[in-house]
């Protein structure tokens, strides 16, 4: 017998986690790589931070944006475009450095302001309110642990390579993945 708490399983209960986790995995690395791209020798440490001290304000408006986006598009497609601007600023940032660095900072941050919204609102749509603390829960719990990997995945690969352009590279990569998964998502159910 199956407890009316629980959580039925699904496509959407085992494809959700996917997306999120290789979408966690790169943004959370990005501001290392930044900070450390923009801190060359002839760099003052004010220069350095620069691109990223305005991420927050940018992630605010990503996330208004995105919300009115998703009332009225497909949420994965949202999720999709908004992947691909955030792979466009870390490319940009990898290819030609600091001289793009504020742009791109501004792409990234815009992009991860949105993520954490974007998984609330498509454990809505998939599973309903029944039990949404519940597979929220795992959702998050999922981007958190993603979250908390990346630096490493991307530092072992600047130690490995001796640049963090490529951990840039790898971190597009991530989203890619991540973008490829959103699109496997299936429609919401009435």
């Amino acid at each position: 017998m199956v407890s009316s708490s629980a959580p039925c399983v699904s496509r959407s209960t085992i494809s959700m986690p996917a997306p999120c986790t290789a979408l966690s995995t790169a943004p959370a690395c990005i501001s290392p790589g930044l900070y450390c791209t923009a801190k060359r020798p002839s760099s003052r440490k004010l220069q350095a931070m620069a691109p990223k001290s305005g991420a927050a304000v940018r992630g605010e408006l990503g996330r208004l944006l995105v919300g009115f986006a998703v009332d009225r598009i497909f949420a994965p497609h949202v999720a999709i475009a908004i992947l691909f601007a955030c792979i466009s600023g870390v490319l940009a940032l990898a290819v030609f450095g600091m001289s793009v660095a504020v742009p791109a900072a501004f792409v990234i941050g815009f992009s991860v302001g949105a993520e954490v919204d974007l998984i609330g609102y498509l454990v809505a749509r998939y599973f309903g309110m029944h039990a949404y603390g519940q597979i929220y829960g795992r959702q998050y719990a999922t981007f958190l642990i993603a979250t908390g990997l990346s630096p490493f995945i991307l530092g072992a690969v600047r130690d490995a390579t001796g640049s963090y352009t490529a951990s840039l590279f790898t971190a597009a990569a991530f989203i890619a993945v991540s973008a490829a998964l959103f699109s496997r998502l299936p429609k919401f159910e009435k």
